[in-house]
């Protein structure tokens, strides 16, 4: 055990002393080592977490969101036993206040093609209204984004990250983010209504193919959510904000 101990300790040495010869490198392998350790934290945010988004606005413990990578296709293990959708349930009744109201019933839609259409986050994002196609270009991929989501759009209690994107600048505020969860369809809809609804924005609920688009919007903000059930009896979430 002390042996163990040794060799981090000096393992963390050889890690800090690294670091201070990069810094003393001449100027072409200094910004050559700054784009390799960029990299390598791109991937590392990119890497399985855990979240806890906006935390600094209201208590959220227990509603993580367990992330994937971005670019593959393959859903993060979920558990989708009884206890753990109750669970998720119970998370989202305690965020809205201690009940869910049922969402209104949806209308009919025929004008959501890009909504529909869109696979990655950025594409969703693209068929948010008032999205300027040069902020698009500026969105960076990495499930921190998850995290940075507004209240109104925030993940699912428990639900399971695929992937997340944003950019924040002067003239861009975006986020996006795909997500699955085992709770039921309706389930959803009533928290994503009710969490539109607490900002004090009129919601729109369109259905069109069997997936369900819920839109709210104000003069300095504009949020979308697309909820459909997926062949292997998963919920998809996908959320876009402007703000």
């Amino acid at each position: 055990m002390q042996g163990d101990f040794g060799t981090g300790i000096r393992l963390a040495a050889g890690m800090v002393l690294a670091m201070l010869l990069v810094a003393c490198g001449d100027d072409a392998e200094d910004a050559g080592r700054r784009k390799q350790g960029d990299a390598a934290l791109s991937a590392a945010l990119d890497d399985p977490i855990m979240v806890e988004p906006d935390l600094g606005v209201q208590d959220q413990s227990g509603a993580g969101l367990t992330a994937g990578e971005h670019g593959s296709s393959a859903v993060p293990p979920i558990d989708r036993s009884a206890k753990a959708v109750e669970a998720a349930r119970d998370e989202a009744k305690r965020l809205s206040g201690g009940k869910l109201a049922t969402a209104p019933s949806p209308e009919s839609g025929a004008d959501d093609g890009p909504a529909l259409a869109a696979v990655t986050a950025e594409q969703l994002t693209a068929a948010l209204p008032g999205t300027a196609q040069t902020c698009l270009g500026a969105m960076q991929y990495g499930m921190v984004w998850a995290a940075r989501l507004p209240v109104a759009v925030m993940p699912y209690p428990r639900s399971n990250g695929l992937e997340a994107a944003g950019v924040e600048r002067a003239d861009c505020h975006l986020r996006s983010a795909r997500f699955v969860t085992p709770v039921g369809k309706q389930d959803v809809l009533d928290f994503y209504h009710a969490r539109l609804r607490s900002g004090g924005q009129s919601v729109s609920h369109r259905e069109v193919g069997g997936a369900h688009l819920l839109t709210a919007s104000s003069a300095t903000a504009g949020y979308l959510v697309r909820v459909r059930e997926l062949d292997d009896g998963l919920v998809e979430v996908a959320v876009a904000a402007r703000n």
